[in-house]
């Protein structure tokens, strides 16, 4: 191989793994972000419908509902599998 042959492919390789370095940081670090957010969200709308539910006077469907506040207790229960 020439010399320009030579440089031309190993300044490609760096140019290939630096981009490859930054997209991953990039990813992960917005995964973090969206976890976060998504986990604010969770809990905003369980404590909205929780109220929601214990408001609710219907006396004779009362052990459905507070079935449904009980299951409200712990909303996060479906991101226990996430990665770190």
């Amino acid at each position: 191989m020439k010399l320009w042959t030579k440089l031309t492919l190993s300044t490609s390789l760096i140019i290939i793994v630096v981009l490859f370095g930054y997209g991953y940081f990039k990813i992960t670090s917005n995964r973090d972000m969206l976890i976060g957010k998504m986990k604010l969200d969770i809990m905003s709308t369980a404590r909205t419908m929780k109220v929601s539910l214990e408001r609710i006077p219907l006396l004779r469907e009362k052990e459905y509902f507070q079935n449904l506040i009980d299951a409200l207790d712990l909303p996060l229960g479906i991101l226990t599998n996430t990665r770190k």
